[in-house]
Order: C-alpha cells, then structure tokens, then sequence
C-alpha cells in the first residue's frame, strides 16, 4: 500500500497500516543484519513511512525489536503446545514416542519458514536470539514466551524414556535443540556444501531424520569409556 493510499484511510486504520508497515520492515532488516546492524532510519525508508513515525510508534528501536518478536511467538508457541497436546492424546494412557514428541517440537518451527519470508525472518530472528551472550539483555527476550512450553516438553520427553537416567534425556534434548537450531539457520550452507546431499526444504524428511537420529541415540549402549584428555 503507498503512502498516497495511506492517506485516504481514517487516522486509527492509517495507524494501524503505519504500525503494520514498519513491523513487516524491521523483521526483514532485523533478521538480515541483526539488530546492531540497523539504525531506525533504514527501518522507516524500507517501510516508506517518514522517520518520525517509528518513534510514535515505537518509542525506541529495542521496543520496536520486542515487538518484532511478540507479534508472531505466541502463533508459534501455540502450534507448538497443540502438536504436543496431540501427541500424548494418540499414545494415552502410554507415553508418547520420541518420533511424535521431536514431530511436535521441531514441526511448527520448519512449516512456518516455508510460509514466506516474514516467518522465516522471524524463526531466524529467534535463533539469533538464542546464540546471543547471557550478557545481552535481548538474550532473555523468549524466554517469558517459551520457557513453559519447553518445559511440558521436557517433561514428555523424561516420560517417553523413563528407562534411561535422566541426565541422558537432558543431554540428548540440548542435542536435539542443537541440531535444530542449525537446521534453522545453516541448512542451507550444508546442502550448498554437498551436491547429492539431502534438501532442506522438504520438511517432512527432515523430521523424519532428527526424529530418528534422536530416537537412535537415546536407543544406544552408552558407553563406558572417558575421555580423559590427550598425553604428550
């Protein structure tokens, strides 16, 4: 919508447009330089909305930030609470699988990158979020809005593999999270990396594979053997 057509629109609809222009713009940047890499400036000329407006909007670019986020978690969060929901109801009264519980954590996640580029911008803005320093504040920004859900999750992972010592599950989930984290965000550099290797972009087999490759590796004799260092 161009600013002209803006201008037609009563003052609640032009600031709802102004609001939703902006967000769609700091997505992108935020997702493609990170949030050091962009200046409230290149917000507003990417949105073609005068400078001012992020301001009245926004206050300040960390608010702005905040907001990019918040606006699609809670989507993301409930699809994922609903893909755990049903995986304990299929298996009731036994615990749900490995494969049905990594479907559940990992699913919402890749079906929402291959919606377009304003999810995708959001999946990659979270996962920087979660490589960022303890120190920087922005490190804590999802905790508030997944925390919980990770842990229902953890929780049905502990009762899925009630067998196997609990600091095994807890190692093979931070694993897990890993993997996904990479897949999320370097998926692509390792297709490019290897020509016949597997494509990314076909979710269903991706899922299958981390499923299986976390189900294996709880399924495993652990080992006996420390590492206790090399010797010169």
């Amino acid at each position: 919508m161009g600013t002209a057509t803006l201008t037609n629109l009563r003052p609640i609809e032009r600031g709802a447009q102004t609001r939703a222009r902006i967000l769609d713009a700091a997505e992108l940047l935020f997702a493609e330089r990170g949030f050091n890499g962009v200046a409230l400036r290149d917000i507003t000329a990417a949105a073609g909305v005068e400078n001012a407006l992020a301001s009245y909007h926004f206050k300040t670019k960390e608010r702005l930030f905040t907001e990019v986020v918040l606006r699609r978690s809670d989507e993301h969060r409930r699809d994922m609470i609903a893909g755990l929901e049903a995986a304990l109801r299929e298996s009731a009264p036994h615990p749900a699988s490995n494969h049905a519980l990594v479907h559940a954590y990992a699913g919402p996640a890749l079906e929402k990158i291959a919606r377009g580029r304003g999810w995708a911008a959001y999946i990659k803005i979270t996962v920087g979020i979660q490589n960022l320093d303890r120190s920087d504040p922005a490190s804590t920004l999802t905790n508030s809005i997944y925390d919980e859900t990770i842990k229902q999750f953890v929780a049905a992972f502990i009762a899925a593999n009630s067998t196997l010592p609990k600091q095994r599950v807890y190692f093979s989930l931070y694993f897990l999270h890993g993997a996904l984290i990479h897949i999320l965000s370097q998926g692509r550099t390792f297709e490019r990396l290897i020509d016949d290797g597997p494509k990314f972009q076909d979710r269903a087999l991706v899922l299958t594979e981390l499923a299986n490759f976390f189900s294996a590796a709880l399924a495993a004799s652990p080992s006996e053997k420390k590492f206790t260092g090399s010797r010169r």
